[in-house]
């Protein structure tokens, strides 16, 4: 057991190694990211709740980039260690990381909802916690999607991968992510500023996420997207692993 946790700690470092070599410009991008919804969150506290679901779509091409960019894909196959082991190390650092940076801004979102508090604004950190477990939720089963296109792609000779498929892909999720986030935060602005009327095919859902929400300050619905989100992330895993043995590299 002692030698499996090792193992897998190795590869989770030779992973972060591998990250950080040559030109890196998602890292960057994550970076700036992070700063830039920061700030906006001391500001207004449920621009939080965006950072998630936007973060992971640059997460997978961040961390094993390189690898498909150098074609250090096979190197794993020369090494003693198992194909579930590569699989369990990726999924565990990417997930770890994600949820490590979302704890974060969670402290951060509940932090400016204090402040703001504090200044005689009416804010109900309940308010926050299911939308944000929600946005939370989304961006892992987004990752462990990935993660699983990922895995499905390691080994491919193609013509794409060859070229830099990699980043050509990577700029079109950056593109997408940005214009994504952009249609949030507008659409969060004419809500939150009552400019947008709700939309009669969804009050019904609207009004069982209140009661949810409103019941237990929240706890159940913040514990049934968590749920979502852990069922859906293992189905992927033992789906990854599984394509992923039966793999030709």
């Amino acid at each position: 057991m002692n030698n499996d946790r090792k193992r897998i700690f190795s590869i989770m470092r030779a992973d972060l190694i591998m990250m950080n070599g040559g030109r890196n410009n998602l890292k960057l991008i994550v970076l700036i990211m992070c700063l830039t919804f920061g700030a906006m969150t001391y500001i207004a506290p449920f621009m939080a709740i965006l950072l998630p679901p936007l973060m992971s779509f640059f997460l997978v091409p961040m961390l094993f980039g390189n690898e498909m960019k150098y074609h250090c894909e096979r190197l794993n196959t020369v090494l003693p260690v198992s194909r579930k082991d590569v699989a369990d190390s990726r999924f565990l650092l990417t997930m770890s990381l994600y949820t490590g940076i979302s704890l974060l801004f969670y402290v951060f979102m509940v932090l400016a909802v204090i402040n703001q508090q504090h200044q005689g604004i009416i804010l109900f950190l309940s308010s926050f916690n299911a939308p944000y477990a929600a946005a939370f939720s989304a961006g892992a089963v987004i990752i462990s999607g990935k993660l699983r296109k990922y895995f499905s792609n390691v080994g491919k000779s193609t013509g794409e991968a060859k070229t830099g498929g990699i980043r050509k892909a990577g700029m079109k999720e950056y593109i997408r992510a940005v214009v994504v986030s952009g249609l949030l935060i507008f659409l969060f602005l004419l809500v939150f500023a009552d400019l947008l009327p709700t939309i009669p095919l969804l009050e019904f859902v609207a009004d069982l996420m209140r009661i949810l929400g409103n019941a237990a300050d929240g706890i159940l619905l913040f514990a049934a997207f968590l749920t979502i989100a852990a069922l859906s992330v293992t189905y992927r895993y033992i789906c990854t692993v599984c394509e992923y043995e039966d793999k030709e590299l």
